[in-house]
């Protein structure tokens, strides 16, 4: 559900152009913002051009950065790639790479997705509770009203959205 942005598209000519000395850059994420499509809302890599400037979780915090990193058999990739260890260089951030989120695409497949992953991590037994917070603490309320509520908390973030949008384009 992610969509990596390299400038003019080249992965592999920015790469190329990293200096040496780093290990890892730290990408933000970008959530897609919902869009009508009738009843319904949802977004889509090809068709969403709206993004959240300060992206949140399903828990309300702000998202975690996602670590691109150099290739290493010494290094070792944290839960969710948010961070590495074992590297021998310096990581940082870097605004030249983004990352475009499309996690909300319908509410019915919001729904199928958070319950796939919320199952998982309570089957895995050797991950520590800490890990996948929102994904267990949304896997929790899946089949209750807390869950439609949720939904709707990003449509009237949406419908605000769609009117400080239209505000700015006729002010």
């Amino acid at each position: 559900d992610e969509s990596w942005q390299f400038p003019g598209g080249n992965a592999p000519e920015f790469l190329s152009s990293v200096d040496d000395q780093i290990s890892g850059l730290l990408v933000r994420r970008f959530n897609t913002v919902l869009v009508s499509e009738g009843r319904e809302y949802s977004c889509h890599p090809e068709v969403s051009q709206y993004f959240w400037q300060d992206s949140k979780n399903a828990l309300n915090n702000l998202l975690s950065p996602k670590c691109l990193h150099r290739g290493s058999s010494s290094v070792t990739v944290a839960q969710g790639n948010h961070d590495i260890s074992g590297h021998i260089g310096i990581i940082e951030p870097t605004q030249q790479i983004s990352i475009l989120h499309f996690p909300y695409r319908s509410f019915f497949g919001y729904k199928r997705k958070i319950h796939l992953g919320g199952d998982a991590y309570a089957r895995n037994k050797d991950l520590p509770s800490s890990f996948g917070v929102a994904w267990r603490a949304q896997n929790e309320v899946l089949d209750s009203d807390d869950m439609l509520s949720f939904w709707k908390i990003w449509l009237l973030r949406r419908m605000s959205f769609k009117v400080l949008f239209l505000m700015a384009l006729f002010s």
